[in-house]
C-alpha cells in the first residue's frame, strides 16, 4: 500500500549523500578523524507518500479522516452517426414521353402546353428507419433535365415540406432547344439550415411532398409522340442538426476500455487486498431514444501474471437507460453499486495485484419497439459510460513486492576515506512493516555490492486498535556501515535495484485502515571516518 516513493526517496537520499568531507567544518585548524554530518529531516503523509502515482485520486470519504482512492474512466464511443447516417436518396420527378400529358404527334407544333405534377416521393432509409422531420445543418437538391423534344421544357418546383426560414424552396429549371438533341440542364439549391418535414400532412414518414408545373413551349418543330422528358433529383450531402422520428430497434457496441489502477503499477508479488473496494457505473444519455444496456466483459487483468478474474452481477444486465424528452437535453441513469455484499468474488477484484479494470458495452435502441413517442437524435448526442471505482484504503497486504532500479554515479575520492556510517532513525505512524533489500550492479547489471546486507526491516509497523486505526507510533534505528573494500567497489556501480517487501501488521489478515492524519517521520545523517595517517 505504501508504494515505491518511500524507499525510493529515501535511498535515493542515501546514496546521493556520499560526498568529499567538508574540512570547513572542523575547527581550531584539527582534523576530525571521525566527522558526523546531519543530512536531513523529513516527514511524509499519504500525499506525499502516493503523489507519483496516484496524488490525484485521493479522496477522503468520511468525517474521520479514511482515505481512499478514486480512479474514473468514461466510453462516449456511441456517437450519434453511430445510429444514423442520411445517405443520399436519389428519384425521378418525372420520367414519361410526351402523350401523358397530352402533347399529341403534329408536323408543326407551336403551343404551349402545360401540366401540374403533384407525386408524393417516398424515401428510404436502413433499418426500417422512419423519419419525421430533419433539421438540416448542410446539404442540397441537384436537378438533371433531359429530353429528346425539339422544343423548350420547364419545370417550376416547390417543396412545400422543405423551408428555410419558414419559406418553401423554390425552383425553375428549364433547357431551351439550340438546334440540336437531346438537350438538358443540371440545376442545385442549397438546403443549408432547412427544416424538411416528412409526414406529409401528419398522415405518414419519409415522404417528400413535391409540387411541379410542367410547360412545352413550342418551337415550330415537330412531335413525333415518341419523345421523352426526365427530370431526375438528388437529395444529397445531408448532415443534420437534429432528427425526429422512429430509429428502429438496432444493437450497438461500445469498445473495450479500461482504468488503470495505479496504486499497483509497480507491484510484482505477493498478495494485497483491499475488503471494501466499490465500483459505481452512471450513464448519460443525450439520445432521445429509450435503450437498453448492458455491462459485459467486466474483468480485472493482472499484466505481470496474465490473470484474468471476471466480475459478475446481474444487475449489469438489460438497464433500462430513460431518454430525455427535448432535443439537446440529457438523461443520467446511476446503476447499483458493485461491492462485496452483492458480488460474491469482488474482493478477488483486488487481490493478487490486478493492473487494470476493463469492460466494455452493449446497447440495444428501442428495446420495447415503437411506442408512439417519437425518438429525436442531435449532431452531439452520444451515450457516456462512466465509472468511478472507489478503493478505501482498508486491507491487508503480505509478501508484497515493489521493485525500481535508480541510476547511481560515485565517483569521489575516496582515498582519504576507512568508512562511512549512515544511521536512519523513523518514526512511523502507518501500519505497515517494510522489509527492503539493496544491490549496486555495474552497467551491464552484474551485482557489485549488497547495499543493506540482506532482507532488512526498514520500518517497522505501527500498532491498531480493533477498527484498524493506528493506536501508537513505532520508531527505528538502522545503521547501514560501509567499509573501505564497499566504498572501492561503488567506483564500477552505475545503478541500484531496490526491492521493497511490505506487509501490514500481524496477524496476515489483521485488517487495518489509512487516514489523512498517519504521518512518517525520517532524520537521517552520516558519519566518516577519515585515515589517522594520510
Amino acid at each position: 500500500m505504501i508504494k515505491p516513493l518511500l524507499p525510493f526517496l529515501l535511498f535515493a537520499t542515501l546514496l546521493t549523500s556520499c560526498n568529499k568531507p567538508k574540512t570547513e567544518l572542523i575547527s581550531g585548524g584539527n582534523w576530525n578523524p571521525n566527522l558526523a554530518i546531519p543530512i536531513g529531516y523529513s516527514d511524509f503523509d499519504i500525499y506525499d507518500i502516493l503523489k507519483n502515482h496516484d496524488n490525484n485520486e485521493i479522496v477522503i470519504i468520511n468525517s474521520a479522516g479514511e482515505v481512499a482512492l478514486n480512479y474514473d474512466g468514461e466510453i462516449s464511443s456511441i456517437k450519434a452517426k453511430d445510429v444514423l447516417t442520411l445517405q443520399d436518396q436519389q428519384f425521378s420527378l418525372f420520367n414519361s414521353n410526351v402523350g401523358s400529358i397530352g402533347v399529341v404527334p403534329v408536323s408543326n407544333f407551336n403551343q404551349t402546353i402545360q401540366t401540374t405534377i403533384n407525386t408524393p416521393i417516398p424515401l428510404v432509409f436502413p433499418n426500417n428507419i422512419e423519419i419525421s422531420s430533419i433539421q438540416l445543418e448542410s446539404g442540397e437538391l441537384a436537378f438533371t433535365l433531359s429530353t429528346n423534344l425539339s422544343h423548350d421544357v420547364e419545370f417550376q418546383l416547390t417543396f412545400p415540406s422543405i423551408k428555410i426560414n419558414g419559406i418553401p424552396v423554390t425552383k425553375t429549371i428549364t433547357s431551351n432547344y439550340l438546334g440540336t438533341t437531346p438537350h438538358g440542364t443540371t440545376a442545385t439549391v442549397s438546403l443549408n439550415n432547412a427544416l424538411i418535414d416528412l409526414t406529409d400532412n401528419n398522415t405518414t414518414t419519409n415522404t417528400l411532398k413535391v409540387n411541379a408545373v410542367l410547360k412545352v413551349v413550342g418551337t415550330g418543330n415537330q412531335i413525333t409522340g415518341n419523345e421523352t422528358i426526365d427530370l431526375s433529383v438528388d437529395l444529397k450531402n445531408m448532415e443534420y442538426d437534429n432528427v425526429k422520428g422512429y430509429f428502429g430497434q438496432e444493437t450497438l457496441s461500445t469498445a473495450l476500455d479500461s482504468v488503470l489502477i495505479r496504486i499497483f503499477s509497480s507491484t510484482t508479488a505477493g498478495t494485497f487486498q483491499l475488503t471494501n473496494p466499490k465500483l459505481n457505473f452512471s450513464v448519460i444519455n443525450s439520445f432521445g431514444i429509450p435503450l437498453e444496456l448492458s455491462i459485459n466483459n467486466l474483468k480485472t487483468i493482472n499484466v505481470i501474471t496474465n490473470q484474468i478474474t471476471p466480475i459478475s452481477n446481474s444487475s449489469l444486465n438489460a438497464i433500462a437507460i430513460s431518454a430525455p424528452v427535448n432535443v439537446g437535453d440529457s438523461t443520467v441513469t446511476n446503476l447499483t453499486q458493485i461491492n462485496n455484499t452483492n458480488t460474491t468474488n469482488f474482493n478477488s477484484l483486488i487481490n493478487n495485484t490486478p493492473k487494470y479494470l476493463t469492460y466494455s458495452a452493449g446497447v440495444i435502441t428501442n428495446p420495447t419497439g415503437q411506442t408512439g413517442t417519437l425518438n429525436h437524435i442531435s449532431k452531439n448526442s452520444q451515450l457516456k459510460l462512466k465509472v468511478n471505482f472507489e478503493l478505501p484504503l482498508e486491507g491487508f497486504a503480505y509478501d508484497f513486492e515493489i521493485k525500481d532500479t535508480l541510476n547511481f554515479n560515485f565517483s569521489e575520492n575516496t582515498n582519504q576515506v576507512e568508512e562511512v556510517l549512515f544511521r536512519l532513525i523513523s518514526v512511523n505512524g502507518f501500519p505497515m512493516n517494510l522489509m527492503i533489500e539493496g544491490t549496486f550492479v555495474d552497467q551491464n547489471y552484474n551485482p557489485l555490492v549488497d547495499f543493506i546486507g540482506g532482507e532488512k526491516e526498514l520500518l517497522g509497523a505501527a500498532q491498531v486498535d480493533n477498527t484498524g486505526r493506528v493506536s501508537s507510533v513505532n520508531s527505528k534505528i538502522i545503521d547501514i556501515v560501509f567499509d573501505k573494500t564497499k566504498i572501492n567497489l561503488l567506483k564500477n556501480a552505475k545503478y541500484v535495484i531496490l526491492k521493497a517487501t511490505a506487509a501490514t501488521t500481524q496477524p496476515q489478515t489483521q485488517v487495518v485502515k489509512i487516514y489523512d492524519d498517519y504521518k512518517l517521520l525520517l532524520k537521517l545523517g552520516m558519519q566518516v571516518k577519515l585515515k589517522q595517517k594520510f
